[in-house]
């Protein structure tokens, strides 16, 4: 195996051992045998197992998608490659992105043949997450998901742009012999075109993110020119909530704006920072950034500027703050998270953070709640003297709900040893959760003496 598999961020762990096997369990709880475990490691974005050389998916031996693992760590790129378009290009995960081998990072595009990608475009998309393309082929140029695979469908309309000379400047922002132009895409790719920006000056033109840009005199929205005369001070202010959506929000002495339009005549004191989600500050105040449709406010917040944030709540050292409410809760001295930011213990209450209520307390017995299960979905089960406790966001309704199902009660007692596998140290059974939302617990058979899970699905043990 090559030593360049270990620095892949893709591989999660990574276990040896002579006397030990691998095995792989099915959500029915059917075990298989995979053999001794020999340089065993997961590719955590295919539910892909390597042992011994052999490559496994969901349980069975795939060697063709192993070819296409092992190309993806021979190229200088991060991705599992799926499907070849040519010995330079391939499409890949994560979905919607594409793996370039002779990849020439300074340029916004790859050219191959007469063919120019062009990437990043997407608006209120997270940085380095982008999944749309621009594929300019024959002099005719398609917006897609894929660069292997467009159509008329999604012809976009170019009007005059130079095709022998066009580049992308950055973003949805392009120039070509004739001068710059905004792309805007609208959902049916047909409606998707290049608008040219009148007057803009080339050699002073800056793209600021997806659809904020400026030159010397003015501040662009687009290929719209808007009415600021603090062009120098104009600032952006990205806001999150919920990820991967983005707001962006622009600001100056002139006002605050929203997609190009002002939305408020007042200045932010200074300099602007954004410090949770839609909440930001500037030097005297906090603010709440909401968008009701079809109106837009921006609202105060009463939190104080030297707030600290964590995930859905701002500290202050005594407070902890729900800002969507705008209500605090005092902090005792044995406040305690009892998961990654949802859940909290504070003095003999319990809470939970819910994006649609905020901070509501739990009416559950604190001496004995303690959370079971989490996972990185923030799928939760919990339980106390009076039962067991299901959250799992929208389906129970931002809080959590009853579990009836006896078998739940296996857990009892039980240790958790990774994600969903448990063991009893009193009967030396191990029981993995096969169906979360029913609280269907069932006992693993056929492994004894787990040493290691990789996945959930793939398990090391005798």
């Amino acid at each position: 195996m090559k030593k360049g598999y270990i620095f892949l961020a893709f591989i999660v762990c990574i276990w040896s051992s002579l006397s030990e096997n691998v095995y792989y369990v099915g959500k029915d709880g059917t075990v298989l045998n995979l053999g001794k475990s020999e340089s065993t490691h997961a590719v955590k974005e295919r539910n892909m197992l390597e042992n011994g050389g052999k490559f496994y998916i969901n349980g069975k031996e795939n060697a063709a998608e192993g070819e296409k693992y092992k190309a993806a760590v021979m190229s200088s790129t991060m991705y599992i490659l799926k499907e070849k378009i040519s010995d330079e290009v391939w499409t890949s995960e994560p979905e919607g992105s594409y793996a370039v081998r002779t990849y020439d990072t300074d340029n916004p595009y790859v050219i191959l043949k007469n063919l120019k990608i062009f990437g990043g475009l997407d608006e209120n998309i997270i940085p380095g997450k982008y999944s749309g393309y621009l594929i300019l082929k024959n002099e005719k140029m398609y917006h897609t998901d894929s660069p292997d695979s467009f159509s008329e469908e999604e012809r976009v309309n170019i009007g005059n742009i130079d095709t022998a000379s066009i580049k992308q400047i950055g973003n949805n922002y392009f120039k070509d012999k004739n001068g710059i132009y905004s792309y805007v895409y609208e959902y049916f790719s047909a409606q998707s075109k290049f608008l040219k920006i009148k007057g803009a000056d080339e050699k002073t033109f800056q793209v600021l993110d997806e659809n904020y840009a400026r030159d010397r005199k003015n501040i662009y929205y687009k290929n719209k020119a808007l009415k600021i005369k603090d062009t120098e001070g104009f600032r952006l202010l990205k806001l999150w909530n919920p990820e991967p959506e983005v707001f962006v929000i622009g600001y100056s002495k002139d006002g605050i704006y929203y997609k190009g339009k002002k939305i408020s005549s007042t200045a932010l004191q200074g300099k602007a920072e954004v410090i949770g989600k839609t909440i930001f500050k500037d030097e005297n105040q906090t603010y709440i950034f909401r968008e009701y449709e079809p109106e837009i406010k921006i609202e105060k917040r009463n939190i104080p500027v030297n707030a600290k944030y964590t995930e859905w709540i701002l500290d202050d050292e005594s407070y902890y703050y729900d800002p969507y409410l705008d209500v605090k809760t005092a902090k005792s001295e044995d406040f305690e998270w009892l998961d990654n930011g949802n859940l909290f213990r504070n003095g003999k209450k319990i809470y939970l953070i819910s994006p649609i209520y905020g901070i509501t307390e739990q009416k559950y017995d604190s001496d004995t709640f303690r959370l079971i299960y989490n996972d990185r979905y923030n799928n939760k089960i919990a339980s106390d003297k009076n039962g067991y406790y299901l959250y799992s966001g929208d389906t129970t309704g931002w809080q959590f709900s009853e579990i009836k199902n006896e078998k739940i009660k296996l857990l009892d007692s039980t240790e958790n040893i990774s994600g969903n596998l448990f063991y009893n140290s009193a009967v030396k059974k191990y029981y993995f959760i096969s169906d979360m939302y029913n609280g269907e617990v069932t006992e693993l058979t056929g492994i004894k003496n787990v040493s290691g899970v990789l996945l959930d699905s793939y398990i090391i043990g005798e």
